[in-house]
């Protein structure tokens, strides 16, 4: 069976995007897998048998007659891309999304015929689609659809459809979100079914679009997760961090650092590994506080010793309203990760969360709701007043029984084939 997965993100083990498809799909029996990805960056796994790549540079270059098709990563196409992504995200530009979306409108002639020409190569038997909040994006997956004439299947892991409770109505935002809603809906009446990550999002979804969805997620062997370990006595106590710190996650972390400095029993101290570039205002106030060690981006090779080696390991939310929206039916693929070393996972964030949710309902880690209780609860941590055994035993079973990969990857290659079959 021949799966063509369509992307924004390249598909390389070291980022999110790869690392969770590489974990769903390598090792898959009976497939072959294709990638079109849309935007720069370098692709780096062992799953994928071939790719179609794709920028908002090389559509540019397109324009001038060049090849649309990306052959080599440049350092042009590196900044092109920062500013029209990294930018745009950073200050929150609906503006810079919507540059960049007539990029692609004006450029459709060339990658319509680099995605008809890759597509008639590989002749997919389905569409594995992971569905982006993003004019381009959904215009490229309907192209995409049209020219393989197979079963589509979509594949959701953050809310796409829902608006922000702090937008305005009247406001360029809105515009956006209101036109990318409609784009949305035409496209996941194209699927099949939706694979999911959260049991909120599957009930909500299938409510809203009448499509059924399936809930899935990153998983592991069982012989890839350490059973619990009872940590030692050191003279420091280490909290490690590992991932992205824009947003209210950093302003998280810092308010945990901060708690360091109520409780005088033991030492802490905050490891941050991530290669979100800090600005001058989070650096002066990293140095600020004495408990924090910011190592910036490390090999994805190396951060599973990182966490192996942690006391314990945080994994951070923000408290707004908008971040709550944005965050409430997603579940983050580090978790998994996390949980399979050993160590008990300190949890920050709101009720009504899905991914503190389940941490808390399922007794797995040790959750904070509330920043006030941070203090409290870090001294409690650090003092022996969890039951740490019992939290890392209940996440060792979790781990076993219910992300089993070899139980994940069944379930969607059974979909997967009698959806083909019955076609």
């Amino acid at each position: 069976m021949k799966i063509l997965v369509i992307s924004r993100t390249p598909w390389n083990n070291s980022n999110s995007f790869g690392n969770t498809f590489s974990n769903l799909f390598g090792g898959m029996p009976d497939v072959e897998v294709y990638n079109i990805c849309c935007q720069n960056g370098s692709t780096e796994n062992d799953v994928v048998k071939g790719t179609l790549q794709m920028s908002e540079s090389s559509v540019i270059r397109g324009l001038k007659g060049d090849d649309v098709v990306i052959s080599q990563t440049g350092a042009l196409d590196a900044r092109i891309e920062h500013t029209l992504g990294s930018k745009a995200k950073r200050h929150k530009s609906t503006a810079m999304l919507i540059v960049r979306d007539l990029i692609w409108k004006i450029g459709s002639l060339k990658w319509k015929k680099a995605v008809k020409n890759f597509v008639d190569v590989v002749r997919p038997d389905v569409i594995y689609l992971p569905i982006y909040a993003s004019w381009y994006m959904c215009d490229i997956d309907r192209y995409a659809i049209i020219c393989a004439g197979v079963p589509v299947v979509g594949h959701i892991t953050d809310d796409i459809w829902n608006y922000s409770p702090t937008g305005q109505k009247l406001s360029l935002s809105h515009f956006y979100r209101w036109r990318l809603r409609r784009k949305e809906y035409r496209l996941i009446q194209e699927t099949s079914y939706i694979e999911v990550f959260a049991d909120n999002m599957k009930q909500e979804y299938e409510r809203l679009f009448n499509v059924p969805c399936h809930v899935i997620g990153k998983g592991l062997l069982p012989s890839e997760v350490r059973k619990p370990q009872i940590r030692q006595e050191k003279e420091k106590v280490h909290f490690v961090y590992t991932g992205g710190i824009g947003g209210e996650r950093y302003d998280v972390l810092m308010a945990l650092a901060k708690a360091f400095s109520c409780q005088s029993d033991k030492k802490c101290c905050l490891d941050i590994y991530s290669a979100t570039p800090l600005t001058d205002t989070m650096k002066a106030e990293m140095d600020s506080v004495d408990s924090i060690v910011f190592h910036g981006a490390v090999n994805g090779s190396e951060v599973r010793k990182i966490q192996l080696d942690a006391d314990f390991l945080v994994h951070v939310e923000g408290f707004s309203k908008e971040t709550i929206s944005s965050t409430r039916m997603s579940f983050s693929t580090k978790i998994p990760d996390y949980l399979s070393t050993g160590n008990v996972m300190l949890a920050i964030g709101p009720s009504g969360i899905n991914s503190i949710d389940v941490l808390r309902d399922k007794g797995i880690a040790v959750v904070c709701d509330n920043i006030s209780e941070l203090p409290t609860i870090v001294s409690r941590l650090v003092n022996d007043g969890y039951n740490l055994l019992d939290i890392q035993q209940r996440a060792y079973e979790y781990l076993i029984i219910e992300r089993n990969i070899v139980n994940i990857q069944s379930g969607m290659l059974d979909r997967l084939k009698n959806l083909v079959d019955f076609n």
